[in-house]
Formats: structure tokens, C-alpha cells, sequence
């Protein structure tokens, strides 16, 4: 059998690199602003080119099984966000411009629009930004050196007041072995507002009473991130994990468990703002739930929070009423 013949590369035995120029400690860029970036060709030999362009690509893409009674179905969408170009050279018509053997250096530079979502990874989608060059000869066009470009859309938790403003719930619940009811288990919670950013610590303030017959194995508090992909309004798939969780001790029946400024610590990678997206949604709520000894878990009560980047200057801490 005849062996595939290896491609040979535009560059043959060249290379190109390109080098991201962040003003951000992280790499990242902010939707609105600029990327800018250096594209470096090391050349073994003179290389003739019909263009050569520098590109950034956004797109979102969402992919998952959805399963009917014994058929399976694979759902997904693609959405097309930015489709931007840097020229660095390009013939008007049938010409061709020579860069001699050696290095070669060339700065590009794109504007962002302020109405892009970040960028996010997830298991069943994403959205990327990809910033590669478009080399064009004679034989063939070749993308080089494609390099991922993190894409942070700010959210300024000021643009809303209701994000600074405390949040106080209150909820009952019976608990019990079915069909049997052996009372009630109340709690009430505060958190000193309604919006949270990136590596920012959320007090809990509260109290858990356990009216029922039953011991309370353990209470939980867990910040809770609900990830919702689309291929259309008709078809969705919902994904939930626990990005952060405290645990208290079991409560004995007639006894109340003190929530008395508990911290939950906010991961500095969580996903923020991705309003500009159509097929992927995120949203944070915050959960607290009981496991009832030799019964099941019961969800409490649940509050949502947003998640920005920008922190609300008028946030009030008060400290809960019976503190």
C-alpha cells in the first residue's frame, strides 16, 4: 500500500509564532478594548505570498445527547460572534510579495466590541476567541500558529442598585419518614447583597431550628452554578455543580444551628457575564439544605446572586436582626 504523502507546511521548514500582548496580569482582554498581538516568521528560505493575515475568530458552540425512549439524538448549536482581520499584506490582484529568508516581525492590533460575551469552557460547549494567521501562496492557504485569546465582558455590578442591597429569607419545611410528618425545620438567612464578584467572600448570617422529631445529620450551605446550553428555545440541555460549599455538624431535635458570619469564598475563575451569548446561559443561586437522619435531603430555601466583575460600591453589611 502506497504511503499518504506528508503535507508540506507554506513555511517548509520555517515557523510562526505569535505573541499576546496583555496589559492584564491574568493574559486576558476586555471586551471593548483592543488586542494586540506580534507575529513573528522565522524563515529557512524565501517564502512568496499572495497574502498574509492576521485574524481573531469568535464563536460559540454547544453540543450534547438528548435521549427519546430508545432513540438518541445529538442536539447542538453554533453561533458566529466576531470575524475580525489584521492585513499584514495582500495583493490586489494576481500579485505576490517575497520575504526573504530570516526573521520577520509585525504587529497587529484589533478592536473588540463592548457586546461580546467572555469567553467560558464547559462540558457540553464553549465559547472561543482564536487569533491566527492566513497565509496565501500559489499551491495553498494555510492558518498558523492558531492561539487561544481569553475574552473577559466586564459586568459592573453598580449599573443596577439591587445588586448592593442585603438579601433576608425565611422558610419552613416539614420533614419526616412518608407519609409521616415529624415536624417542622425553619431557617432564616442573610447575605450582606445580592452581587459578588470573582474571589470576593460571602458572609452568611442565620439560623436553622430544628422543630421536627428528628436529628439533622448536617446542614449545608452551597453556592450552586446552573449552566443552561441551547440549540434552540424548543431544546436545552441544564448542567448544575457546586463551585463552593460549608458543611455544619448534625442539630439535635428542639436545638437551632448558628450561622454566625460563616464565609464562603468565591473562586477567582468562576464565569461572569455571558448576556451576549445565545446558546449558553449561566446562573449562580445560593443553597441551603438538611440531611434529616434516616430520611432524605431537604433543600431549604434558595436565593439567586449575580456574578460580575466590577464590585457594587454602595453594598451595605448589616449584621443579622437577632446577632
Amino acid at each position: 500500500m502506497k504511503k499518504a504523502e506528508t503535507v508540506q507546511s507554506v513555511l517548509r521548514n520555517g515557523e510562526c509564532k505569535i505573541q499576546l500582548l496583555s496589559k492584564r496580569e491574568d493574559g486576558s482582554f476586555n471586551a471593548g478594548g483592543k488586542v494586540e498581538a506580534i507575529v513573528r516568521l522565522q524563515l529557512t528560505e524565501a517564502l512568496e505570498v499572495r497574502g498574509l493575515v492576521a485574524k481573531l475568530h469568535g464563536y460559540a458552540k454547544t453540543e450534547w445527547n438528548d435521549s427519546v425512549g430508545p432513540n438518541s439524538f445529538r442536539r447542538g448549536g453554533r453561533q458566529e460572534i466576531i470575524n475580525l482581520e489584521s492585513k499584514i499584506f495582500r495583493a490586489m490582484s494576481s500579485g505576490v510579495k517575497t520575504y526573504n529568508a530570516g526573521p520577520h516581525e509585525f504587529r497587529v492590533k484589533f478592536d473588540l466590541p463592548k457586546a461580546v460575551p467572555s469567553s467560558f469552557e464547559g462540558s457540553n460547549g464553549f465559547i472561543r476567541y482564536i487569533l491566527y494567521v492566513l497565509a496565501q501562496t500559489n499551491a495553498k492557504t494555510e492558518m498558523l500558529d492558531p492561539k487561544n485569546v481569553h475574552v473577559i465582558c466586564p459586568l459592573d455590578l453598580n449599573m443596577d442598585p439591587i445588586n448592593g442591597v442585603p438579601w433576608h429569607r425565611s422558610e419552613n419545611k416539614d420533614v419526616g419518614l412518608f407519609p409521616c410528618i415529624a415536624g417542622k425545620v425553619s431557617m432564616t438567612l442573610q447575605v450582606d447583597k445580592r452581587g459578588y464578584c470573582p474571589g470576593e467572600t460571602i458572609a452568611l448570617f442565620g439560623q436553622i431550628h430544628n422543630n421536627s422529631r428528628m436529628v439533622i445529620a448536617f446542614s449545608r450551605c452551597s453556592l450552586i452554578q446552573r449552566v443552561r446550553y441551547l440549540q434552540d428555545k424548543w431544546h436545552d440541555f441544564v448542567e448544575k455543580k457546586s463551585v463552593v460549599s460549608i458543611k455544619h455538624d448534625s442539630t439535635d431535635p428542639g436545638c437551632t444551628d448558628s450561622w454566625n458570619g460563616d464565609e464562603l469564598k468565591i473562586p477567582d475563575d468562576v464565569t461572569t457575564n455571558l448576556d451576549h451569548c445565545r446558546l449558553i446561559q449561566v446562573k449562580y443561586t445560593l443553597k441551603v439544605e438538611v440531611k434529616v437522619r434516616f430520611a432524605k435531603t431537604y433543600e431549604l430555601l434558595s436565593i439567586v446572586l449575580r456574578m460580575g466583575n466590577i464590585p457594587s460600591t454602595k453594598a451595605t453589611r448589616s449584621p443579622f436582626p437577632f446577632q
